[in-house]
């Protein structure tokens, strides 16, 4: 990373706090190692050992996202807090968006459902634009907003609810000209379409919204009554993916049934870390209606200085120290 983008990564760390002690956030800190992470099969993790003289060793963890931790603070009645984050994916290549250790901004809203932080999301792009990068032209017209419904029947040509609903998603995808090799889940094949087709075919010269995700895959996001949709969006930025959201499921039985079902899929696929079992206790008394998003810092970096690679502004990227 050169001075110059030293310079403005820094502008934007001190400019996302600003933005969010401002409009009333509490800025919190939580542990990088845990003994246990909630349940998101589809993460590998880092594990590690803490080795006390005079007791035995524990296994830890290097959170993949400081959720675990702020949902406690949520319970505790902490109210809208931020916190921007060290965290840690194993199991990815290494490349021009992804680094094992990587830093995140992760925010949650009380009262405010995945619309409200959607508009808080934009809002924030803007103001950094205007405070460290005014000329990026990424920013300079108006951000697009789909659901993914619209995006499939867009650049797939079919409906993804009627796909859904009468069960041939895979044979829609191969009319559709796609392949979907081995996958065979609705979590599986809507993924494989996504970086397949859709996200090459989004505009990278603005903000783009996807809105209203498949139920079925399976999330702590809430249902949208009626629908097959649940409140979930991702944002994309100069055709990057850059961060994802959604209304908080709230509803204790819920909230356990989906700790049950990404558990037996973590046993399925031999994941080895452990979870927090005592996750959805917190959601027993009343958890506060919120909802939460997560943001690529680096990410945002890398948008807002038109570089190419992650390892342009990262001061030691993972490719330069192996």
């Amino acid at each position: 990373m050169d001075y110059q983008t030293a310079l403005l990564r820094a502008r934007v760390m001190r400019e996302l706090r600003s933005f969010l002690t401002e409009v009333g956030y509490l800025e919190v800190d939580t542990p990088a190692l845990s003994p246990d992470l909630i349940p998101e099969n589809h993460l590998d993790v880092f594990r590690t050992r803490f080795e006390p003289p005079t007791a035995d060793s524990q296994e830890l963890y290097l959170i993949p996202s400081p959720e675990v931790y702020l949902k406690r603070l949520l319970a505790e009645g902490y109210g809208n807090i931020f916190q921007i984050a060290r965290c840690y994916r194993n199991g990815e290549a290494v490349g021009r968006l992804h680094n094992p250790e990587f830093t995140m901004l992760e925010w949650y809203s009380l009262g405010a459902d995945y619309r409200a932080s959607l508009d808080t999301a934009l809002e924030l792009l803007q103001y950094l634009s205007k405070q460290v990068a005014p000329t990026v032209e990424v920013m300079r017209r108006e951000p697009l907003t789909l659901t993914v419904e619209e995006a499939f029947r867009r650049h797939l040509g079919f409906s993804l609810a009627e796909a859904l609903e009468r069960n041939r998603l895979r044979p829609a995808l191969l009319e559709a000209g796609l392949n979907p090799r081995r996958f065979e889940s609705t979590e599986e094949l809507v993924n494989f379409a996504m970086v397949d087709r859709i996200e090459p075919s989004l505009p990278n010269d603005r903000a783009v919204a996807l809105l209203d995700y498949p139920k079925q895959i399976p999330t702590l996001a809430r249902e949208i009554p009626g629908t097959p949709w649940c409140e979930r969006w991702e944002l994309y930025l100069g055709g990057v993916e850059l961060a994802n959201c959604y209304t908080e499921e709230t509803d204790h039985l819920k909230v356990a049934q989906f700790f049950a079902s990404q558990e037996q899929a973590k046993r399925a696929r031999k994941a080895e870390h452990t979870v927090d079992r005592r996750y959805p206790e917190l959601f027993q008394d009343a958890f506060p209606a919120c909802s939460g998003a997560a943001l690529g810092v680096d990410r945002l970096v890398l948008a807002f200085s038109e570089k190419q690679s992650l390892d342009e502004v990262i001061y030691f990227p993972f490719s330069a120290t192996v």
